[in-house]
């Protein structure tokens, strides 16, 4: 396939046209992931429709709900791998949807407020949404001011902060993954491997937790789901793909495209459309795929 040149953008990609491409063929938005609010980040990607969160609600709250009934508890633990500014733990803890976050932080009548006046409106509107007491989750980022931002608001409970590729859980940070059980993600796997996967699961101690992870097509899941093999796990693959994002450019779809056929994969019907997308892998030890089966938690 010819690639274009920057020259060829699409408006959406305007906001990130001064990045280049990373190793994956991906437009590098570094930038946006770790500010000290979330605004930028929510400036850009409502551009580009990202709405992979919302569409992962059903199925993690569906895992979730089938853990609890399983093991016999009305509580559970919830590590969100690559949290960010506590997207998820927003969608899921309090029971918003993504459209009011992108109202929350993309709008004009933000853009005068300062960091802590942000955090106190943000803390504000939290405490009067329902909270689910009964969910207690723990957010797991590389960028430091992202997580930060999610703590001290209180969306997540506690924010777990380092490059886990590289580097091994702290004493503290060990504490805070105890007794895990389910964790999830929605993007971050092909940034993060079975190694940081393999480190959460050793971090849970005194049980293995579930796991549900929406993973672009564009990354194989294959090395987590081995290495969750050899831990005992069983790994079932969602029957549909949902979307992600749209393409920032035709120069980032078609560098996508070219993986995908390098990968074996069609991308006919997806990528081709414009958009990148994802498939569910859940994840649970042998004992549990007895109790509930796979089937009931890969349809959502």
């Amino acid at each position: 396939m010819s690639i274009s040149s920057i020259d060829d953008l699409d408006e959406p990609a305007k906001l990130a046209s001064r990045n280049s491409l990373d190793k994956t063929g991906k437009f590098v938005l570094d930038e946006i992931y770790n500010c000290p609010d979330p605004r930028p980040y929510f400036t850009t990607l409502r551009g580009l429709d990202y709405l992979i969160p919302q569409l992962a609600k059903p199925a993690f709250l569906n895992v979730m709900e089938a853990y609890k009934e399983t093991k016999g508890v009305a509580s559970a633990k919830l590590v969100d791998l690559g949290c960010s500014y506590g997207i998820n733990a927003a969608l899921l803890k309090y029971d918003m949807d993504l459209q009011e976050l992108y109202d929350l932080y993309g709008t004009e009548r933000v853009e005068d407020l300062d960091r802590r006046e942000l955090i106190e409106r943000d803390r504000k509107i939290f405490n009067e949404h329902t909270e689910d007491n009964s969910l207690e989750i723990v957010g797991v980022d590389a960028a430091p001011k992202a997580a930060a931002y999610a703590e001290e608001v209180e969306i997540i409970d506690e924010t777990v902060v380092g490059d886990f590729e590289q580097e091994s859980f702290s004493a503290k940070q060990q504490d805070c993954l105890d007794d895990t059980d389910l964790v999830i993600s929605t993007g971050c796997v092909g940034y993060i491997s079975e190694k940081t996967i393999e480190k959460v699961v050793a971090a849970s101690h005194s049980r293995q937790p579930w796991m549900a992870h929406y993973v672009l097509r564009m990354f194989s899941f294959e090395p987590i789901k081995d290495a969750l093999a050899e831990l005992g796990y069983v790994t079932a693959k969602g029957t549909k793909a949902v979307r992600q994002r749209k393409f920032a450019s035709k120069l980032e779809q078609e560098q996508v495209l070219d993986r995908l056929i390098d990968m074996g994969l069609d991308p006919s019907g997806f990528e081709t459309e414009g958009w990148y997308y994802a498939d569910l892998y859940v994840a649970r030890p042998v004992a549990d795929t007895a109790l509930v089966p796979s089937s009931d938690l890969i349809s959502h």
